[in-house]
């Protein structure tokens, strides 16, 4: 079972939107998905019943998928590590932690049990800022282990990413950004990082009324004239999958 925790120094980073994103992906592979919302909002315990309350007009709403649960991360250590085992010995495939912003113990055991921890990042230059924050944070809390205990994989990625960036990160096209957004750019991809980016997209921001990706695909693929949206969903969920292997990847390093 791979385990992934999304951490920040501060709110508003786009951690709730990766871990949408990540499960997405998941489940697109068939995988089974289990989710700890940890963050103070609880977007993540609410996604379920936002999604069954959402009104989809004339596109029959898909069923919630039975291979995604989620639920609070426990409060002990202890508990933290025997609900571990349990979800590993149920066939769960991936286990995605949502913790609250800041440097907090329990966000610590939160990124202690995981394989890969992964601060997310919008393009702009106070981020770059939490980015280094989080980072230091990560490196002081390595000091504290054991040399015989192993220490996650430690990477940002940038999410919430006009395409003109995108593009000028790939050199699209001959895409040129100017000065201010090419520093920016460059000082986020300066920390290790993952090379996929998330788009700034509507329906990334629409995550709780639409539910898992996969899920809105297939609703929108069976309506009738759904075909356009239902390619939009499938678009973003092959970038999602793309950023997905990429951290399972780097777990196996």
């Amino acid at each position: 079972m791979q385990i992934i925790t999304l951490i920040q120094t501060k709110g508003g980073s786009g951690k709730t939107t990766v871990a949408m994103s990540l499960a997405s992906a998941a489940l697109a592979k068939g995988e089974k998905v289990c989710m700890f919302d940890g963050d103070v909002n609880r977007q993540l315990l609410g996604w379920q019943d936002a999604y069954e309350e959402a009104d989809w007009g004339r596109v029959k709403k898909a069923p919630w998928p039975v291979a995604l649960t989620i639920k609070q991360p426990p409060a002990s250590v202890e508990d933290l590590y025997a609900e571990v085992e349990a979800l590993e010995a149920s066939g769960t495939d991936l286990l995605i932690i949502d913790t609250r912003p800041g440097t907090y113990k329990d966000t610590d055991d939160l990124a202690l049990v995981a394989d890969v921890v992964v601060i997310p990042a919008k393009p702009a230059q106070a981020e770059w800022r939490l980015v280094l924050s989080a980072f230091k944070w990560m490196e002081d809390l390595s000091k504290t282990i054991s040399d015989e205990d192993s220490f996650p994989q430690v990477r940002s990625v940038l999410a919430n990413v006009p395409t003109k960036i995108i593009n000028a990160a790939a050199r699209v096209g001959g895409s040129k950004l100017p000065q201010h957004d090419r520093v920016v750019l460059d000082n986020l991809l300066g920390t290790p990082h993952f090379d996929t980016m998330l788009p700034n997209s509507r329906l990334f921001e629409h995550f709780l009324h639409h539910g898992p990706l996969p899920v809105a695909q297939y609703a929108h693929r069976a309506a009738k004239g759904g075909t356009l949206m239902a390619n939009n969903f499938e678009d973003l969920t092959m970038i999602c999958i793309s950023l997905y292997d990429e951290i399972k990847g780097s777990a196996a390093q």
